[in-house]
C-alpha cells in the first residue's frame, strides 16, 4: 500500500493537472515487439511493433495504481503476420524510486496468419482468449517514462503467440 501512495505521488502533478481540466490521466507508449520463439521461426522475423494507451483509474487498487490497458502488437513482416489486440485491468507498484512493476489480467484478439512455405501450408488463425502481462517500468521524467511489458495471449495454430516489448511513453 505504501508503494501504491509512493507511485501515485510521483504521478501526482500529472494526475492533478488531469483532474483540474475534468479528466483522467492518460499514457501512451510506442516500441518494439520481441516476438517469441516459435514465431520468430514460423515467420521469419524477430520484431514487431507495440503500441499502448492507458487510463489511470479514479479507485484504489489491491497492489498499486490501478489503469485500463490497451496494447496492440503487430507483426508484419516474414513469411506471414501476426497482429494482437489485448484490454487487461492492470496495476502499477512502485518498487524503488522511479521504478516500478506491474501485472495485468484480461482479454485479447490474436489473428496470425502464416504464408505457404515449402515445409507447411498456408493457415490462419483469429481467436479471444483469456490473457495477462507483466511490467517492469522506470519513469525518467515526470511525464516521460520507459516499460518493458511480457505479454501473455496463448497459443495460436500451435505456436506460442506471447511476447516481449519495449516502448517509450508519456504521460498526458
Amino acid at each position: 500500500m505504501l508503494r501504491a501512495l509512493v507511485l501515485a505521488s510521483c504521478l501526482s502533478p500529472v494526475i492533478s493537472a488531469a483532474q483540474a481540466m475534468g479528466s483522467t490521466p492518460l499514457l501512451l507508449q510506442v516500441g518494439g515487439d520481441y516476438l517469441s520463439d516459435d514465431l520468430r521461426k514460423a515467420l521469419e522475423t524477430n520484431w514487431g511493433y507495440h503500441a499502448g494507451l492507458a487510463t489511470l483509474l479514479a479507485e484504489n487498487g489491491l497492489m498499486g495504481v490501478p489503469s485500463l490497458d490497451l496494447d496492440v502488437r503487430y507483426a508484419p513482416d516474414g513469411d506471414g503476420s501476426l497482429m494482437s489486440f489485448e484490454a487487461c485491468y492492470a496495476e502499477r507498484s512502485l518498487i524503488s524510486g522511479q521504478y516500478w512493476f506491474g501485472l495485468g489480467i484480461g482479454s485479447n484478439f490474436v489473428r496470425l496468419k502464416l504464408d505457404q512455405t515449402p515445409e507447411r501450408a498456408e493457415s490462419a488463425d483469429r481467436r479471444w482468449e483469456i490473457g495477462g502481462k507483466a511490467m517492469i517500468g522506470y519513469l525518467m521524467t515526470d511525464r516521460v517514462f520507459f516499460e518493458a511489458t511480457y505479454h501473455y495471449v496463448g497459443d495460436s495454430l500451435g505456436l506460442d503467440a506471447s511476447s516481449v516489448s519495449a516502448s517509450l511513453g508519456y504521460w498526458f
